[in-house]
């Protein structure tokens, strides 16, 4: 019996950690996709569908606690946002935290200081077929496209070398696509993630934009990792607060479920002898 008890804790521990995984990859900047945060709340869903055919003979009230599961952690973290998305104003936000978020776009602004230089370029080579070499052996050579010229930069290994990650193909003499581009006595860098060198320039230019916009109203662009983090925890210690009536009776709805998901919680723990602290009989 302990067997099963440890095994089956086992599962929902992986099941648990699988989803602050899901949720730090659909929400971080880097692996942003579209509609990223509908996709999360049908993963959610998916998982503790999963998780209920897995322990539903094992447990009592395992759909019960699925879906008080899957209201926490997915649906009204959702309706959080589709409510904040919908009016910003439907939520007071902890000015400290609004400057340091401002201060992280500014950060991120560095990175775009060669934006004038990509703009001219862009503007330059819009109706041309830029087709640029990215494989190993044009590393160092120049490339010409009108009256600029690209340098394909020297492959580093800390470009792609992640610790725990595959190495790339050809390691080390892998891809890369770090251009120095070259136009009189005007230099700058580029990175690009595809061969279609226009639709990288339109890219790094609308990122610039969005990044501005982001440093003048940073309420306006407030992240869904943000929004579910506060709002799983009822908002208690959070710095964003539910203002409007719609976000605060979704937010009354959160704390009545999180009530009788926590008396689940505590109820299994109860059972379990590993958790419970009890008096040593001598």
């Amino acid at each position: 019996m302990k067997v099963k008890i440890i095994k089956n804790t086992r599962w929902i521990l992986l099941i648990f950690f699988l989803e602050i995984f899901i949720v730090r990859f659909i929400t971080s900047r880097r692996f942003s996709i579209e509609y990223g945060e509908l996709i999360f709340l049908v993963v959610i869903g998916l998982s503790m569908f999963v998780a209920f055919r897995l322990l539903k003979n094992k447990y009592t009230n395992m759909a019960l606690f699925s879906m008080l599961s899957f209201l926490l952690i997915g649906f009204f973290p959702y309706s959080h946002y589709l409510c904040y998305s919908s009016n910003r104003d439907n939520y007071s936000f902890n000015p400290d935290y609004l400057n340091q978020r401002t201060e992280a776009y500014k950060k991120e602004l560095k990175y775009f200081k060669d934006s004038s230089y990509v703009q001219e370029l862009s503007r330059n080579l819009n109706k041309i077929d830029v087709s640029l070499k990215f494989d190993y052996s044009h590393i160092g050579k120049e490339q010409r496209i009108g009256n600029y010229t690209f340098i394909l930069k020297q492959f580093k290994k800390e470009y792609y070398l992640v610790k725990g990650a595959p190495r790339p193909r050809n390691f080390p003499e892998g891809e890369t696509n770090k251009f120095l581009i070259i136009k009189g006595n005007e230099k700058f860098n580029f990175e690009m993630i595809n061969e279609d060198f226009i639709s990288e320039t339109n890219h790094f230019l609308n990122q610039k934009k969005m990044l501005t916009n982001k440093i003048k109203n940073s309420k306006q662009y407030i992240p869904f990792s943000d929004i579910w983090l506060d709002s799983v925890t009822g908002f208690v210690f959070a710095f964003i607060k539910p203002l409007s009536k719609t976000s605060q009776i979704i937010r009354l709805l959160q704390l009545v479920t999180a009530y009788f998901f926590f008396q689940m919680i505590a109820s299994w723990i109860k059972q379990s002898r590993s958790l419970n602290i009890e008096k040593v009989e001598k």
